[in-house]
């Protein structure tokens, strides 16, 4: 999971200091691993990402498949995207196994 911030972003700190310390947010992620990109600080990663704003937190396969992405602030969408991310990659794996998530 890649969580694209920014320092003065309002939002940002919604999850970084809200969200993200949460049992609920714990649960859901527990085979994730969390990745902040500060926006301001990283301008080639933003560019090759295309990341137009922050907060953007994209979810992405062992494979590098994006999965699920929130823009924006949602505490309730990013838990359902994570939800949504663990269904779909176990989909799309050609065998019955469940991926770690550890990259």
């Amino acid at each position: 999971m890649v969580f694209f911030s920014s320092p003065v972003c309002g939002p940002c700190t919604a999850y970084r200091k809200g969200l993200f310390p949460s049992n609920d947010f714990r649960m859901a992620s527990k085979d994730m691993i969390l990745v902040e990109v500060n926006a301001q600080q990283n301008a080639e990663i933003v560019a090759k990402y295309n990341v137009q704003g922050t907060p953007d937190v994209r979810i992405y396969s062992p494979k590098g498949k994006m999965l699920g992405r929130i823009v924006g602030f949602s505490w309730h969408g990013l838990l359902a995207a994570i939800d949504k991310a663990h269904i779909v990659d176990k989909r799309d794996a050609k065998t019955r196994r469940v991926y770690r998530y550890k990259w």
